[in-house]
């Protein structure tokens, strides 16, 4: 039986995060409100999130919940890296949209240009270059289980390719339909990295994260493994949190590691138009029509959507001991960034709810 000092000690803890946040900027009452919507979502005791709200350019809440290691009992900080997940996949259509502006490639080239050990899944309607950005490839899921690769904590996108490349059928006529596989951005990588010579850990770090300021922020791949990050958790059937991470070292659909400050930068980056040209960005930010016409809220690396709130920009990461959210509320002019080391926890939901607390809906 715990003691009470140990019980009391195991309650969710709610800490100000080292870097100003001018939370004391709230009202108190908003304030309250919002650590009692995380409370009521995070186990007592259990795995953390590190939260961030930004609104009109400003961070107005930046705060850490629970646990990012809760043998050491050490909550999270505004530098605390987490596993991004699919959050990571704008970055790799960021990384296209660079190589684009520099004429080293064009959205409407067919990929086996530069991936020519893809098969010709069809000659009349080749894959190109947007229909992978947009998830409208019609190229099959490579497996995420790992049973294809010799080793998956030490697996490369060209050894993904070249298992891909046995694989003769397409699921579907590109644009035909909206498939969200990861095989798409781990090609678009395998891409990046043909044309540039460089890895994506290299190639993102100098082209992205040093010009905006993202020191934290790395990328994981076979030659550069992540060791201080917030541990990843699972909830087991007794309760209990098991330590949930799969060590791969595949890029471009996930694997990049970041913290609530440094993705403070990258949404000051996206709101002020840096790093792209002004049409660059709208291309990123447009969602994707299919050739039926058909809207899929999807444009590159990103989902478009209309809320009550006008636009948004986001998307959402899921992976064992990992889930992220990074929201932006163009129209409301507020973006909420979700990082928590808990698998099945849906951070979008509660990026959302506490959105809701700084927007009106639109008339």
């Amino acid at each position: 039986m715990r003691s009470l000092p140990t019980l009391c000690f195991a309650l969710l803890v709610f800490i100000t995060l080292p870097r100003p946040a001018r939370a004391e900027e709230l009202a108190p009452e908003v304030a309250e409100k919002i650590k009692a919507l995380v409370e009521k979502r995070l186990p007592p005791g259990g795995p953390g999130a590190a939260i961030t709200v930004i609104k009109e350019g400003q961070v107005i809440l930046e705060h850490g919940y629970g646990f990012a290691d809760i043998q050491a009992k050490t909550p999270p900080a505004a530098t605390t890296l987490f596993d991004l997940a699919s959050v990571s996949k704008q970055f790799t259509a960021t990384a296209i949209l660079l190589l684009a502006e520099r004429g080293q490639l064009s959205l409407e080239d067919d990929v086996r240009k530069y991936l020519p050990e893809l098969p010709v899944y069809d000659a009349k309607h080749p894959v190109l270059v947007k229909d992978m950005l947009h998830m409208a490839s019609g190229i099959p899921e490579y497996d995420t289980s790992g049973s294809d690769l010799k080793n998956p904590a030490k697996a490369t996108n060209l050894e993904v390719l070249h298992n891909l490349a046995k694989t003769k059928q397409a699921d579907f006529e590109p644009n035909t339909k909206y498939a969200y596989t990861n095989t798409n951005y781990v090609l678009l990588a395998a891409i990046v990295e043909r044309l540039s010579k460089k890895s994506m850990h290299e190639f993102l770090e100098a082209e992205i994260f040093k010009p905006l300021g993202m020191s934290h922020t790395t990328v994981q791949d076979a030659e550069h493994l992540v060791k201080d990050f917030a541990t990843g958790y699972r909830k087991a059937k007794n309760g209990a949190f098991k330590t949930d991470h799969d060590l791969v070292t595949i890029t471009g659909d996930g694997n990049v590691f970041s913290c609530v400050e440094d993705l403070a930068k990258w949404d000051q980056a996206l709101r002020e138009g840096k790093l792209l040209k002004p049409e660059s960005w709208t291309l990123a930010h447009t969602s994707n029509k299919l050739k039926s016409g058909k809207d899929t809220e999807y444009g590159f690396g990103c989902e478009v959507s209309g809320t009550k709130y006008g636009r948004c920009i986001y998307h959402t990461g899921s992976w064992n001991g990992t889930s992220t959210c990074y929201a932006w509320y163009v129209d409301a002019k507020v973006s909420v960034i979700v990082l928590c080391n808990l698998s099945d926890f849906d951070a979008e939901e509660l990026g959302d709810t506490i959105a809701h607390q700084f927007m009106k809906p639109s008339k």
